[in-house]
């Protein structure tokens, strides 16, 4: 073995390992709440992690609530399903409500269409690291939020498309959004395509996340006027106003 010239190998193990995430966002005009149904879809090494995670929970009779109470803080966590393929179909699904109680009583109601996406943090803020960037392995996740327009409502602004990336292009990131009439759609996208990059790309990837976060968490500011009723500039809080 040579001395001093030891170095990180890409083990390349073809999988999918990727997360789908949808939620369909309504207004419940009997309850007044605001409900948010979601489903995650976790496949290969991203479904054994959750997997891992529930089991730990039910070992220790606690309820499966808490795997999301820290990101849902100020909603209510209902009825949390998990349906285990991983031995058939390498996918291990979880679905849940959550709620915002008695939204329709306020006039301005807040919320974040994208809570459950890992946009949240910058992990790359570190002024010097020795090893490379290691993702663990390649992967995808895409987050769809259904914004359900309810009677009485306008949609008053949008937030811009963007697509993000680094030199090389071992990491991507794109948003979109669609305006559906009754129904306003945005997907977010981020594809991790090299596992392991070098440490010259920790400043790149510090600015990519930081992009990462602004588009899909910082709040963004609305001129408001009578016939503004939501703003979609605002993320992660989406303003909804009574006409």
């Amino acid at each position: 073995m040579e001395k001093n010239a030891s170095k990180l190998i890409p083990i390349d193990i073809r999988h999918n390992s990727n997360k789908l995430v949808f939620s369909n966002i309504k207004l419940d005009t009997e309850t007044g709440d605001l409900v948010i149904e979601n489903t995650i879809r976790n496949y290969f090494y991203e479904g054994l992690a959750s997997a891992h995670l529930v089991e730990i929970l039910e070992k220790n009779d606690k309820p499966l609530e808490e795997l999301f109470s820290e990101k849902y803080d100020a909603l209510e966590i209902r009825n949390v399903k998990v349906d285990d393929l991983l031995e058939d179909k390498n996918m291990y699904n979880i679905s849940f409500e959550s709620v915002l109680k008695n939204a329709m009583s306020e006039d301005l109601i807040i919320f974040n269409p994208l809570q459950i996406s890992k946009f949240a943090t910058n992990p790359f803020t570190q002024e010097f690291r020795v090893f490379p960037v290691d993702f663990e392995y390649a992967f995808n996740e895409t987050y769809t939020a259904n914004l359900v327009i309810p009677e009485g409502y306008e949609l008053d602004d949008y937030p811009t498309n963007e697509s993000i990336t680094i030199p090389g292009s071992p990491i991507g990131f794109s948003y979109s959004t669609e305006n559906l009439g009754e129904i306003f759609k945005i997907t977010a996208r981020l594809e991790v395509k090299k596992p392991i990059d070098p440490i010259q790309q920790l400043r790149g990837l510090e600015v990519f996340h930081g992009k990462c976060i602004f588009q899909t968490h910082c709040p963004r500011y609305f001129k408001k006027d009578q016939y503004s009723l939501i703003s979609l500039k605002t993320l992660p809080h989406w303003w909804f106003e009574l006409r």
